[in-house]
């Protein structure tokens, strides 16, 4: 990967596609801020068997497929079967899924693809240890997990958010709806000249994440973000992770912008703001 941004992550994590998926971008804290949240972004361009075993974690997760039809975001094109504590499920509209921590989930495989559609995952941990930043790991905690409930999201309500001007909701998750899940929304902006966030200081970490519509060329944005975070400004034009912890000064604007925009923005529950390092065991 490309050298350490604090707060920025748009170094591609694959440049080309490779068979039926390109893996677009790839948040931790081996990339970016030590503290981040762990986030993947990707397509998918045809059916797959991802041979992904079925596991747990000690943190919740969620994972996204949603279809690249902005003016029919409920619309998967697409078939996607997923697993949850040993339950088939199978999709053919835009979902989210919810594992709280300790939860088995998976295997998933991508039945079908009429059109090529996304995938997002946000594993609400602080990554994966790392000798190079070893400032990323955070001490264990005596802690009981109680089992919350799993959950699947298919629309957008309840989103509280004022919406931008030509924003279209995609999925809409909170913690009102679902014990300590993480509040997400993935949406789509269809006009330029919007700002996403007022200058402002964080009052709680933030994942924003930026993906264009053009699954051909996949790593442009087609569309200008400018985005000022402590006083540094940066100018983006291709797929972007922007990581805001609590305190941090951000501005977000979106100017000029040739086709619509996949944007995601991610953050702990707020009633359960702990969230530990990431740690993976495969249970079958």
């Amino acid at each position: 990967m490309g050298e350490k941004i604090t707060h920025i992550m748009d170094v591609p994590f694959q440049e080309a596609r490779e068979g039926t998926k390109w893996r677009i971008l790839q948040l931790d804290p081996r990339n970016a801020c030590p503290s981040s949240l762990i986030g993947n972004a990707a397509w998918f361009y045809g059916a797959e068997d991802p041979k992904k075993a079925e596991h747990k974690h000690n943190i919740g997760e969620v994972v996204a497929y949603f279809g690249s039809d902005w003016e029919h975001p409920e619309k998967m094109n697409g078939q996607v079967t997923i697993w949850m504590k040993k339950e088939k499920h199978v999709f053919d509209k835009s979902f989210m899924m919810y594992a709280p921590p300790g939860d088995e989930h998976c295997p998933y495989t991508i039945d079908a693809v009429d059109r090529p559609l996304y995938h997002t995952a946000y594993p609400i941990g602080r990554g994966i240890k790392s000798e190079r930043f070893p400032e990323a790991v955070v001490e264990e905690e005596e802690r009981s997990e109680p089992q919350y409930d799993a959950c699947f999201i298919t629309d957008a309500e309840g989103r509280k958010k004022p919406l931008l001007d030509g924003e279209v909701p995609i999925l809409h998750l909170d913690d009102e709806k679902y014990e300590k899940a993480p509040t997400i929304d993935l949406s789509w902006l269809t006009k330029g000249d919007v700002t996403v966030v007022e200058e402002r200081v964080q009052e709680k970490d933030e994942q924003y994440l930026f993906m264009g519509s053009d699954w051909e060329n996949a790593l442009k944005l087609h569309a200008s973000v400018t985005v000022t975070v402590n006083g540094d400004t940066y100018e983006l034009d291709h797929p972007a992770y922007i990581w805001a912890p609590k305190g941090t000064r951000l501005e977000i604007k979106v100017g000029a912008l040739e086709a619509p925009v996949m944007l995601s923005v991610c953050s702990p529950s707020d009633a359960d703001p702990w969230y530990p390092e990431f740690k993976q065991v495969k249970t079958a």
